[in-house]
């Protein structure tokens, strides 16, 4: 489990900094569904999944709160309510599938820091990927950029946290390697 400063510097900078620098920017459908996808990384750092999700929900709705607190205008901006539940079914689907992947990986005796080092890796190089985006050519990003509607965005979330979800089932319920 996280200490108390790292979790402090984890919401300071996910639900506090980048949000306020961001401004109402922050609310962008892409932007929101991808603190979705935070839950990968909670649940490789969290042993259990109740407070992963916690932590994971709390991160999206703190940010989200940040943003309206700190524009000064006098009544709250929110996001649609599909893209809102898109991304913390998101979040739940994450870390129930990395939680469960974790501890079928620990039922057959892989050690903790390397579990933790692979997903946190894995969740860098999904990240690298993201970001590399920006590099592709510009006639990909158009097309990237048409198919990145709010119901393209509720489609991918809801595709994303059903394979998750039957991901998480098929760990739990796997039989163990004889070893």
């Amino acid at each position: 489990m996280p200490s108390i400063p790292l979790a402090f510097v984890w919401f300071a900078v996910l639900a506090g900094y980048l949000p306020y620098s961001m401004g109402y920017a922050f609310l962008n459908p892409l932007i929101l569904i991808g603190y979705g996808l935070l839950g990968w990384l909670i649940g490789a750092n969290l042993p259990t999944a109740r407070p992963a999700i916690t932590a994971g929900m709390l991160t999206t709705l703190l940010a989200i709160l940040m943003v309206n607190i700190s524009s000064g205008i006098p009544h709250l901006v929110l996001p649609s309510a599909s893209i809102l539940f898109s991304s913390l079914l998101l979040t739940v689907s994450s870390v129930l599938a990395t939680s469960a992947l974790r501890r079928r990986w620990l039922a057959g005796g892989m050690a903790e820091d390397r579990i933790q080092f692979i997903l946190r890796a894995a969740f860098a190089a999904a990240a690298v990927l993201l970001y590399l985006n920006g590099y592709l050519p510009y006639d990909v990003k158009i097309r990237i950029a048409a198919h990145t509607t709010n119901r393209d965005l509720v489609a991918f979330s809801l595709a994303t946290s059903a394979i998750l979800l039957t991901l998480s089932r098929f760990f739990s319920n796997a039989p163990l390697p004889n070893r």
